[in-house]
């Protein structure tokens, strides 16, 4: 690529080389003002995220161990519709229901 000068012409207007560094270092200042601000942000955001997840995560945790803890009702002493039957049973109706003795008991 040519030069200004090559070309035989000059620019409408001088800037001077003060003028430009200054705008070339504003320039990148703005820049990476801008790309830290964007970091900062992305790592808030993450942040954020990452609490959330966690909050998530021990509420589902909590609630799964909370549910799992057994009921004083599964546990009670409770008895059996059979065997409240087989306790109220007499000894003839006993009787009755042994269809076979001991010996009579068929081998399959």
């Amino acid at each position: 690529m040519k030069e200004m000068e090559q070309f035989n012409k000059k620019m409408p207007y001088v800037e001077h080389e003060e003028y430009l560094e200054q705008l070339v270092e504003r320039c990148t200042e703005n820049a990476l003002r801008r790309t830290a601000r964007k970091a900062a942000r992305t790592k808030v955001i993450r942040l954020a995220i990452a609490s959330a997840a966690a909050a998530i995560v021990l509420l589902v945790g909590g609630l799964v161990v909370y549910n799992q803890q057994p009921d004083a009702m599964a546990f009670a002493e409770k008895e059996a519709p059979i065997d409240f039957f087989l306790n109220n049973l007499t000894d003839e109706e006993a009787q009755y229901l042994s269809y076979y003795d001991i010996e009579e008991i068929p081998e399959y």
